[in-house]
């Protein structure tokens, strides 16, 4: 039996993670990942399931990343997060024959203990 592999790029949300900024205080974020096939055997032998191993891979990033800067810097920082984020996964990916093309963070907010707090909120 062949596997079929479908090639055309991919923009699945990645689960929202809460993380721990390296000033103690809780961020949520939301993001995509923009993710294509570009070695269809690779995707199929390399990686049992590329797509769930990519999505581990992003929010083990993600928690480095963001762990490593204030609060101000994560809320400001967005670029720099997300071309950090690109160039791991894309390193992560590229064994499995997946290309990561673009990784967006479609929101950034800091959380309290009771309640959510919209960005730029003190």
């Amino acid at each position: 039996m062949r596997a079929q592999v479908d090639t055309c790029e991919r923009v699945p949300a990645v689960p929202p993670e809460l993380v721990v900024t390296s000033d103690s205080l809780v961020v949520g974020m939301d993001a995509v990942v923009c993710r294509q096939v570009i070695d269809p055997w690779s995707a199929v032998y390399a990686k049992a399931d590329f797509a769930a191993g990519l999505e581990q891979v992003t929010a083990a990033t993600l928690r480095e990343v963001l762990g490593s800067m204030d609060l101000a810097q994560t809320l400001s920082g967005r670029d720099q997060i997300s071309r950090r984020v690109r160039g791991a996964l894309g390193a992560a990916a590229q064994p499995w024959g997946v290309q990561v093309r673009r990784v967006e963070l479609t929101s950034i907010d800091r959380w309290d203990r009771d309640r959510r707090v919209e960005p730029g909120a003190r």
